[in-house]
């Protein structure tokens, strides 16, 4: 009995066509061919013997519906055909019903925890002319539902700090059991926290003093913003100091306390916790966990040739920078203006009295979505997190010592998008530079960057400039032309360098980076370290100036800014 298999197909499938042949004198057919609409070709025994056996022939047809026939010879005049006369219906070929992947999605490569982000793809087409709806994977163990036809955007939520892929998928609306493959990934980074320093947990970043004199004193500004703001705020009783209104010092919050005590009891630890800890032999650089960067250079704007150039010219101030570029820099201050900040109060933090600790750091390093503050001793080379509860001292946990002292944290940031803040060292001797992959405070890996072996270059910030959900470094040259470039990471590996506007003037200093219009950009904070003792703060998109803001001043140059 003839057959063939499948009844129906597309152009992607393959068709099986077989009959049985049978010659009572055992001779082997000397012609053995199926017509396929007309056209003749050679079966091939499947199976049983030449004269008593099943043969077969498969191949793939064009679009439309087939016939077919058999026809044997025997070499000896004998000839057999099936059927008889005409010929057997044969497979029916249509269209392959395909949906065709969609884009990639897009959408905020680094959202806050809680906060809904939209996220966008399109592209895919049925190639039967269908509609198709698309539903997105957010990687997080959810999956949208399918969209209505026409719409290509979704909103979601992550709960929960981490790195997540979100990938989209489409159907057709017509038969929906057609859906194409998943895309390519859209790498997501929720942060534990989107400020740096905000202790107060409003959602603003704050701005973090320490007083580099006797006592030790921490202070910190709450700061708001207010878009379009015609001027600055400026102090209505003299100089003002971070105590925003106290002309000296001294007048604090009760009780002093400096290390190691702060606490007794039963239960009661002090601000530096003194438990033991092993420490892995030769950790910022023979680790069997270390990934090891590329080379070295004498400076940041040499790593590559993806160096991106200012738009802008120099400037001696950051004060002074004006918009559009081609008409010049100008000392007004009110025209390059775009919002002032508001001081909306401050509070004091726990005062250190030993200035061998120094403030290097901050960031939520328990993951209970409030700022906690990085020490370390330029005196022993402890390392030590405060955990903190707004302004309030809760507790302390004692990081890795590293006692060499050209050894210098310099940024804090989530470089691995793992979910936890990790550390950022220079070396102040060799120029090297390495990242402290940690879980929480428990170092768990080190990655070596790109070598600076020109001292003259320091890192003063830590940030996602160009917002790809990498922490990238901003690089400040100490020297003549007083460059400002920014090294785009991928983890911990240079993709390319940004040079931002130069500011000739090497009192100004960047003294932290973080999004203090809430913009969704990293903005860049100034401190003039010189007479006046200015500060202010460069509103940026990306890599480009867009604006200004001047804060209050503090011209007591030992009270100094430690937002990293």
């Amino acid at each position: 009995m003839p057959g063939f298999y499948p009844s129906a197909g597309t152009l992607s499938d393959v068709f099986n066509f077989w009959v049985y042949y049978y010659d009572q004198d055992g001779d082997a057919p000397t012609v053995k061919n199926i017509y396929v609409d007309g056209v003749d070709h050679p079966l091939t025994l499947w199976s049983g013997t030449p004269s008593s056996g099943y043969y077969h022939y498969e191949t793939s047809l064009p679009l439309g519906t087939h016939d077919y026939r058999f026809y044997f010879e025997d070499g000896r005049g004998g000839t057999a055909r099936s059927p008889i006369v005409a010929t057997l219906p044969g497979p029916v070929v249509v269209l392959d019903h395909i949906v065709s992947q969609p884009s990639a999605p897009t959408g905020e490569a680094a959202p806050s925890p809680g906060v809904s982000r939209s996220y966008t793809t399109a592209t895919s087409i049925c190639n039967l002319g269908h509609a198709v709806q698309y539903r997105f994977d957010w990687g997080d163990g959810g999956t949208s539902d399918w969209l209505p036809v026409g719409q290509t955007s979704e909103a979601h939520a992550w709960a929960a700090a981490g790195a997540y892929l979100v990938r989209a998928q489409a159907r057709c609306s017509v038969v929906p059991a057609v859906i194409s493959s998943w895309t390519e990934a859209l790498s997501v980074n929720v942060a534990g926290t989107l400020r740096k320093t905000d202790l107060n947990g409003d959602g603003q970043e704050d701005i973090l003093w320490r007083y580099c004199g006797m006592g030790g004193y921490i202070r910190t500004w709450f700061m708001s913003n207010t878009d379009g703001a015609a001027s600055a705020i400026t102090p209505s009783d003299g100089e003002m100091t971070p105590e925003s209104g106290h002309q000296e010092p001294n007048h604090r919050m009760s009780g002093e306390a400096l290390f190691p005590s702060f606490m007794s009891g039963k239960g009661k630890s002090g601000p530096i916790n003194k438990g033991e800890r092993s420490r892995p032999a030769d950790i910022m650089c023979a680790s069997a966990k270390r990934t090891r960067g590329a080379g070295s250079v004498d400076d940041p704007r040499k790593a590559g040739t993806g160096l991106q150039m200012p738009i802008f010219g120099v400037c001696s101030d950051p004060r002074q920078v004006s918009s559009p570029p081609h008409q010049g820099l100008t000392p007004s201050l009110s025209s390059e203006r775009v919002a002032s900040p508001q001081l909306l109060g401050g509070a004091d933090v726990m005062p250190v009295g030993d200035l061998n600790w120094e403030i290097v750091g901050s960031g939520d390093f328990n993951n209970d979505s409030r700022t906690d503050i990085l020490w370390r001793n330029i005196s022993n080379g402890a390392n030590v997190v405060w955990f903190m509860n707004g302004t309030e001292w809760s507790g302390s946990a004692e990081l890795l010592p590293v006692g060499d002292q050209s050894w210098e944290i310099v940024g804090t940031g989530d470089f691995n998008r793992d979910g936890n803040v990790d550390i950022l060292w220079r070396n102040s001797v060799s120029g090297d530079n390495v990242v402290w992959y940690m879980n929480g405070t428990t170092w768990i890996g080190s990655a070596i960057l790109l070598k600076v072996t020109d001292q003259s270059w320091h890192i003063v910030g830590t940030g996602d400039f160009d917002k790809d959900g990498n922490i990238d470094i901003l690089w400040r040259y100490n020297g003549a032309g007083g460059y400002n470039v920014v090294w785009h990471l991928d983890n911990a590996t240079w993709i390319a360098s940004s040079e931002l506007i130069p500011v000739g003037d090497t009192n100004w200093q960047i003294v932290g980076t973080g999004d203090y219009n809430n913009d969704g950009n990293i903005d860049i904070l100034w401190r003039y370290n010189g007479p006046g003792g200015y500060n202010g703060i460069w509103y940026m998109n990306g890599m480009t100036w867009i604006g200004s803001a001047e804060l209050l001043p503090v011209p007591d140059l030992s009270w100094k800014i430690v937002n990293r």
